[in-house]
């Protein structure tokens, strides 16, 4: 997908400058950029202590109170960043959805 279809599309998830800073202000993720069309699954892969993680649950408004994300998360043209947790509710396990690390101690067993 296009850098400008993913942000004049209503569909995916658009992910715009993404900051999260920490307690102290600090950035802990910093000015993060990415597109994934409906369909399309993205790996992130980096260093211990890169953000992955913390990206991910920002995406999914599962930050502890004390992260802050800044920027814009739109999924499927619906902007996650500040919105409400009912809204966000509604879309997880629907929309969009996370696989952990350790896969096994998610199962739904």
């Amino acid at each position: 997908m296009s850098d400008t279809a993913a942000t004049s599309g209503s569909d995916g998830l658009v992910v715009r400058n993404l900051t999260i800073a920490g307690p102290d202000g600090s950035a802990l993720v910093d000015d993060f950029s990415f597109a994934i069309a409906p369909g399309q699954r993205l790996g992130v892969i980096g260093e211990s202590g890169s953000g992955k993680s913390l990206t991910a649950l920002a995406v999914l408004g599962l930050l502890p109170d004390a992260l802050v994300p800044s920027g814009s998360v739109r999924l499927s043209g619906r902007e996650m960043v500040g919105a409400a947790e009912r809204s966000r509710v509604a879309l997880r396990g629907t929309e969009v959805a996370i696989v952990f690390q350790e896969p096994l101690t998610s199962s739904t067993r």
